[in-house]
């Protein structure tokens, strides 16, 4: 019997390892001779997954950067684009490659045998398209009504003897507001035809419209010859629809009109009046610096209005494309300033800044100086060619009255 050392054991062992590995297949190796330089342009606007067949890799570029890989290799690109962006063109070399890639924006390439450029171009997508923008039935906390002042109001003049009044109003595009006596009546006094209307103005004080007065008026009072002269303002105005039980003060000739509603007038009023008796000479004064009032009033008057917003893009004389933006602003009394194209420019980070002013007012066919109305970061969310307004702010100045406003507050349904 033959016996086996160890030391031959193991050197059998060594020998039998070395016939199976060179019985396994020896895995490929490959020489990364070709490169492609891929551009992103701009800088942060896309992306573009790669994936490559020798050797076999995948990956995101999110900036630009070079892929190497081995001749005969296949190279697959999907290119991908940001949020408020869109591909415009993806060259390779001088050739626009764009026609050929798929639906999700994919184009295979090889077997490669060269080293390429590959150049993404995206664009910024800038949202266009028609938008509305109405003062809403309640007033956000804060925001400032505008009124039109023009119109009949009947109520209880909350000073003196709390005289009946029923008054007729005329108020201009920069808030100038005349009452017109010759029309006007207040109870007890009979008005001399020589009078001149009333003179005031409507402006905002704190976000709440304020009104002021001054004038003077001859006649009789209770049938004795007299005159009143002074001036008064009602301010911090603030006015709610009153409960369908609460009547406005019916005691005067003149009919109101179909279109009166009855509101709750709350404010501050302060005045200096100098009625005069000119039978007797005397003079009685009423003063008051703030006195707070809450009475019903039946008024026409309104604070309705919007604005008709539409940016549009177009190409210039000289081929360059832009955003157009233009505006339809309709006031609270029924006039319509039209706002002539302007150009303008949107920025992802402070979205759009437009102002109008100086427009034309289509009922008069006059430039309106004393209306203007502006929008700042004005956002939009583009997920897709799709935009939707996501923010900004508003400030507004007509009939002598401003305000600001959250832009979405006012934005309506087209």
């Amino acid at each position: 019997m033959r016996t086996i050392t160890r030391p031959l054991i193991l050197h059998s062992l060594i020998k039998t390892c070395f016939l199976i590995l060179a019985l396994i297949p020896s895995a490929p190796t490959f020489s990364a001779n070709i490169s492609w330089t891929v551009v992103i342009t701009p800088s942060g606007s896309g992306t573009i997954v790669w994936a490559t067949t020798k050797p076999v890799e995948s990956g995101v570029l999110t900036k630009s950067a070079k892929l190497t890989f081995a001749e005969g290799s296949y190279v697959d690109l999907t290119f991908q684009v940001n949020e408020g962006f869109k591909l415009e063109r993806v060259m390779k070399q001088l050739n626009d490659e764009t026609p050929y890639l798929d639906a999700n924006k994919h184009g295979r390439y090889g077997p490669v045998s060269k080293n390429h450029t590959i150049l993404a171009i995206y664009s910024q997508i800038n949202p266009t398209g028609e938008l509305k923008f109405e003062s809403p039935a309640v007033l956000p906390e804060g925001v400032a009504p505008v009124y039109d002042a023009t119109g009949h109001y009947s109520g209880t003049l909350p000073i003196g003897s709390h005289r009946k009044f029923d008054a007729y109003t005329a108020m201009d595009e920069s808030g100038k507001l005349d009452v017109l006596t010759n029309v006007s009546t207040l109870e007890g006094y009979t008005s001399d035809p020589a009078n001149k209307a009333v003179s005031g103005v409507v402006k905002t004080i704190d976000n709440k419209p304020q009104v002021s007065v001054s004038g003077k008026l001859a006649g009789t009072r209770d049938g004795v010859p007299g005159e009143i002269s002074g001036s008064g303002s009602l301010g911090g105005i603030a006015a709610t629809q009153a409960e369908p039980s609460l009547t406005a003060p019916q005691a005067l000739p003149i009919t109101a009109s179909p279109a009166d509603q009855v509101l709750n007038a709350e404010a501050v009023a302060g005045y200096k009046v100098l009625i005069k008796d000119k039978q007797t000479g005397i003079k009685l004064p009423l003063k008051e610096k703030a006195l707070p009032v809450s009475l019903p009033v039946s008024t026409n008057a309104t604070r309705e209005w919007s604005i008709n917003v539409s940016l549009q893009q177009k190409t210039d004389a000289k081929q360059k494309t832009k955003v157009y933006a233009k505006a339809l602003l309709k006031l609270p009394n029924g006039d319509q300033v039209n706002f002539a194209e302007r150009v303008v420019k949107y920025s992802r980070k402070t979205g759009y800044s437009l102002a109008f002013t100086k427009g034309t007012n289509l009922t008069s066919t006059k430039v309106d100086k004393k209306t203007s109305l502006s929008i700042k970061k004005m956002l939009f969310a583009c997920p897709t060619s799709t935009c939707t307004l996501t923010g900004g702010e508003m400030q507004y100045s007509f009939l002598g009255q401003k305000g600001k406003a959250n832009l979405l507050d006012f934005l309506t349904p087209l």
